[in-house]
């Protein structure tokens, strides 16, 4: 059964939007992958039409709370603020079940403090930096990294600054 919405608007160049996609899980068969699209008509002669896939695996719906949000792609994103006194949250986004490390480092590329290190679900999550290393010493002013790194393939570095 196919289903088609007729959403009609504008979006202006460097903005977004938020468009929705409704399904009916009555018919619908725990474990199966559903496919979708949404097909996006632009005024750009060059690049005249796109279209966004979305697969769907359909899992029991009593075992989750409808109010969960699933990415759909593993992020780091950047700190803030940035920069920061006294402490800074970075925050980053996993869609797959997956074991995580977070970790902040010195310019010398050494080990400041573990932040996390643990199996993760799904979901978005949020984490504090409060300039402490891992022996509970403030660290000084000045450039820190931080990478996220999943045992799904994603490796990502990020740059913060902290000011004392």
């Amino acid at each position: 059964m196919v289903n088609h919405f007729r959403i009609v608007g504008t979006v202006e160049s460097g903005s977004q939007v938020d468009i929705p996609y409704y399904y009916n899980r009555n018919n619908l068969v725990q474990g199966n992958n559903y496919n979708g699209a949404i097909h996006i008509v632009s005024n750009d002669p060059d690049e005249r039409f796109t279209s966004i896939q979305i697969n769907v695996h359909y899992i029991n719906p009593n075992s989750i709370d409808d109010n969960v949000f699933i990415p759909l792609t593993t992020e780091l994103h950047q700190n803030y603020p940035n920069p920061f006194n006294p402490s800074t949250a970075i925050g980053y986004q996993l869609s797959a079940n997956s074991n995580v490390n977070l970790k902040i480092y010195n310019l010398l590329g050494q080990e400041v403090k573990t932040l996390v290190n643990k199996q993760q679900s799904p979901g978005s999550y949020n984490y504090i930096w409060n300039g402490l290393n891992s022996e509970g010493q403030q660290v000084g002013s000045g450039v820190y990294y931080y990478k996220l790194v999943t045992d799904n393939g994603y490796i990502k570095t990020k740059k913060l600054l902290l000011l004392r």
